[in-house]
């Protein structure tokens, strides 16, 4: 138990999504009800966005976002992300869902594995499971991480 003088520090690291970003920041507002505690909470540039407006509306002076910093993308990455170019647009919001028959020919069309966007699922498929074999990327890949995530500096 944190006593007057001393401050209990948590480190609070959501899964990178909205569904778990956000219940992690509620979590962290109720425990800095009580006394003596500071929080930080490990953001990714990706969720910054996300993050940035619910502390701007409930700000509190011992929460503070942590960025981790983005890997450098991988050698023969086009530079556009690695999960681009793999989805199907169906529709657009709410108002604009084709008829079931129209979306049952995407949905049939969709999984044609000759489509590029399976193509491009299968090559990152391929990518992620050598990357997580002893000498792949994640592998080596990890001590440049852990080093980078020791040098930030957290902003006061």
């Amino acid at each position: 138990m944190a006593g007057p003088d001393r401050i209990l520090h948590l480190l609070l690291y959501p899964f990178p999504g909205s569904s778990h970003t956000i219940p992690i920041l509620d979590l962290a507002h109720r425990l800095l009800a009580r006394p003596g505690i500071t929080i930080t909470i490990l953001v990714t540039p990706g969720n910054l966005p996300l993050l940035q407006p619910l502390l701007a509306a409930h700000p509190h002076p011992s929460l503070q976002p942590l960025i981790l910093p983005a890997p450098p993308p991988p050698p023969t990455s086009t530079g556009t992300g690695p999960l681009n170019r793999v989805g199907i647009r169906v529709g657009e919001g709410t108002m604009n869902i084709p008829e079931a028959v129209e979306l049952a020919r995407i949905l049939t069309d969709s999984v044609n594995g000759a489509r590029p966007e399976r193509v491009r699922a299968k090559e990152i498929s391929i990518a992620a499971l050598s990357a997580m074999k002893p000498e792949g990327s994640s592998d080596h890949d990890l001590d440049d991480f852990v080093k980078r995530i020791s040098e930030v500096k957290m902003s006061k």
